[in-house]
């Protein structure tokens, strides 16, 4: 037991010193998957949650049928987009896959509009300091051509990002969720 100490010591106070010195946010800001869930409260304590893995027909069931579908094909894929006013939501699959566009899986969203949040309550014109605040830095950091800060978060059990295109007064304009084919 005494060896086992002996070597291990060392070892746990480099990590301890380590969290010391970062504050914590090696662990405490890794963001979950779980964050790409939509929320759409309903009124009364009701609420409707979408996630990356749904069936398109849940976007349906809860938004309605008020969406224009674009079909765009690019090599051997097939990009199925849901348009609902300023949001899109979109399945890819191959080409050759017949089935009916509401029974693919979602496989990303663009919101524009303040109707959904994430589980931590993040909406579209929220400051991005409070994300910064609760998950740290962002894997990084882009420009968009129409002059956004992109501030993406990459998951570490999957290929997937969650995006917050932020404004000159740090305000949330967009968040999009986007995942590898």
């Amino acid at each position: 037991m005494q060896i086992l100490k002996k070597k291990l010591l060392p070892f746990f106070s480099a990590f301890l010193v380590g969290l010391a010195l970062t504050g914590g946010t090696v662990l405490a800001h890794t963001m979950p998957f779980s964050e790409t869930t939509l929320i759409l409260e309903k009124g009364h304590g009701l609420h409707a949650e979408i996630r990356p893995g749904d069936p398109l027909s849940k976007v349906r069931d809860i938004l309605g049928d008020v969406y224009q579908e674009n079909v765009k094909d690019f090599g051997p894929f097939r990009r199925i987009i849901w348009k609902y006013y300023t949001s899109e939501f979109s399945a890819v699959t191959l080409t050759s896959n017949t089935s009916p566009s509401e029974k693919l899986p979602l496989h990303g969203y663009i919101l524009r509009g303040v109707s959904f949040h994430t589980p931590s309550g993040f909406v579209i014109s929220m400051y991005y300091d409070k994300i910064k605040d609760k998950y740290g830095e962002a894997t990084s950091q882009t420009e968009t051509e129409d002059g956004l800060t992109a501030y993406t978060y990459s998951f570490s059990d999957r290929a997937a990002e969650l995006v917050f295109d932020v404004d000159q007064e740090n305000r949330v304009r967009r968040i999009h969720c986007r995942q590898e084919i």
